[in-house]
């Protein structure tokens, strides 16, 4: 299991491959009732909502598959929290970034992959139930 040091560091570096993107960071680990996101962030007229999973090189499952249809709720909960506090009129996405490293003892990042549109915005108002 991750120490939340390691999920730190991960996110950090994530907002920071996503400013060299020319995105925006709007908010880190915006918390609600329902959950946490990582990041939200702003992309052209598109605010856009991360969550960032780090692992290990050798990792027995790629960290998308770990954001499974529990965690997209909460993620998409959390988000109808922000906007109804932000009044935000963007259109909507959801992202994952996943973030591979050496060992959790150095930080070594390896490689950072961006899954834009990683799970349908669609499926917002069925977060509701």
């Amino acid at each position: 299991m991750k120490s939340k040091a390691t999920g730190r560091n991960g996110e950090m570096a994530a907002a920071l491959f996503l400013k060299k993107k020319g995105y925006a960071i709007e908010c880190m680990n915006y918390h609600s009732r329902f959950g946490e996101i990582d990041i939200i962030a702003t992309d052209g007229s598109y605010t856009v909502f991360v969550e960032v999973k780090t692992r290990t090189q050798g990792a027995k499952i790629c960290a998308r598959e770990s954001v499974d249809v529990h965690k997209r709720n909460r993620i998409l909960r959390t988000a109808m929290c922000y906007l109804g506090a932000n009044a935000e009129s963007r259109n909507l996405r959801f992202d994952v970034i996943e973030v591979y490293i050496r060992d959790k003892t150095d930080f070594e990042i390896l490689k950072i992959n961006h899954i834009e549109n990683a799970f349908d915005a669609e499926a917002f108002d069925r977060a509701l139930f």
